[in-house]
Parts: structure tokens; sequence; C-alpha cells
């Protein structure tokens, strides 16, 4: 946010004079700047997060029983009937919240254990969710059967295997890009993931794979092998003349990303 490496051993400090001076607002978070303002004025970093920052919903900084904590002062208060979560981190965020917080508003009787429906339309027969299940990308056991798998041998990577699924969605927030539409209902951009790995990299080095999402769906492997040979050409800056370019042209050009829906 104003771009230093803070720790949690500097939550109940104000940042020293190096730092204020190194310190400088993202431009991509409208948070930033009011961030370092009170900075300034020699708050610690826990007030400024708390109080400072966001002044349009409060925020929690602490553990996740503090994080509890406040969610259930206010929902026994009668302040509200359920909490929108925004995160600090897309990396990780919604996991920890899930697999920390939750757990403890389950104890405590505030959050359900299991939905009493049967079928998507809802937990009590409400309105249909928007989103299906969630595919990690870090987590092999979110993923569902693919819907393309395709192979091709070059001569710099061995075989790169790219595998897709069709009408994947990232879940959108209202952050960034979609700020300014804070009270409208987001849309769901359906298109098409893919995951290509390759046998090796130049050099015998090990490859990582990447992931890719598409604004077109219903894919096939011919635009499959299109996309991902697009942006390799991107990446290195040179045509790869082994691999054949399929023909057509559909869709927009693919774009790395973590976490979608179904």
């Amino acid at each position: 946010m104003i771009g230093l490496p803070l720790g949690p051993g500097q939550l109940d400090e104000p940042l020293i004079a190096d730092q204020l001076a190194d310190a400088m607002p993202s431009p991509h978070d409208p948070r930033a700047a009011r961030a370092l303002e009170v900075a300034r004025e020699g708050w610690t970093l826990r007030d400024v997060l708390a109080h400072g920052v966001i002044d349009y919903h409060p925020v929690v900084a602490g553990t996740t029983a503090d994080v509890a904590d406040h969610m259930q002062q206010w929902f026994e208060a009668g302040a509200c009937d359920g909490f929108s979560i925004a995160i600090d981190s897309y990396h990780d965020g919604f996991d920890s919240f899930v697999d920390q917080v939750v757990p403890l508003l389950q104890e405590r009787g505030l959050f359900h254990d299991d939905y009493e429906g049967s079928t998507r339309s809802g937990p009590r027969g409400e309105r249909p969710r928007r989103h299906g299940g969630v595919l990690t990308l870090a987590k092999p056991d979110t993923w569902h059967t693919p819907d393309l798998t395709t192979s091709t041998a070059t001569t710099r990577y061995g075989i790169a295997e790219a595998t897709s699924w069709d009408r994947m969605h990232p879940r959108l927030t209202h952050r960034g890009p979609w700020l300014e539409h804070a009270h409208e209902e987001l849309p769901i951009l359906h298109g098409t993931l893919i995951r290509l790995k390759a046998e090796h990299l130049p050099g015998d080095r090990d490859p990582i794979p990447v992931w890719l999402w598409s604004s077109a769906d219903s894919a096939t492997s011919a635009d499959i092998d299109r996309w991902w040979q697009s942006l390799l050409r991107l990446r290195v800056g040179a045509e790869p003349a082994e691999v054949a370019q399929p023909g057509g042209q559909r869709g927009g050009s693919p774009v790395p990303v973590r976490e979608v829906s179904l």
C-alpha cells in the first residue's frame, strides 16, 4: 500500500523517519494516500489499519480471534445481518479467513456447519447462487475434470501440455477497476481457464506451470494451442518455429490468473 516491507512486530509502533522518507503511496490503491497521511502524523500501524485507512467500512487489525470478536459484537448488537469480506491479500486472504476465522464463528454458533438445501439453488430455497465451486490453482484437489487437453512437441521445451476448463470466471470484487461500481452487482465473465506445463526449460531448469484465462469460452483444441503459443511469443520475443500455428482468430489474449469459479 505504501511501498514498505512491514511485519506484525511493528503493529503497535509508528513508522520511523527513514521508513517515512522511503514510503510512497500506491497509485493503484485508493486507500494508500490516506494511510501515508495518518502514518506521518505518528499513528501506529494498528491505528492506521483500524481507523485511518478506510472510511466506508471497519477494518480489524489483529488475530483471527480479534476478527471473530469484532464480527460477533456487530452481529449481536444488531448493527448488521451479514458481512461482505474484503481481504487484504488475494494470494491467500480468502483461504486464511475460511480456515481460521470461520471455525471460530461456527464454535460460537454464529455460522452454519452445512447447508440445509440439497441443490445449488440456495441454502434455504433462496435465490440461486451466482458462483459455483471454486477452483484454487494451488490446490489440485479442487480441480474438476478438464474439458480439453492438448500436447505439443517443441524443440526448446519438450512436450508442452495445455489443460483447459470451459466457462470459468474470476470472482470480481469492488476494487481496482470495479471500485466505482460499489452499488452495482458485478457481472460474471465466463471464459476459458488454461494450465500450461512444459516438460523442461532451456538449460534443464525445472518449469513452473503457467495459468492463463481467456475471455472466450467454448474453445477448441486449436484455440487453446494458439493462445498459449501467442503468450509464449510475447514473453520470449520470438516465434517458436517448431510448433504449427492453428488457423482462425477468436477471443482475446490470455492473461495470468490465481483463482476462478464455475
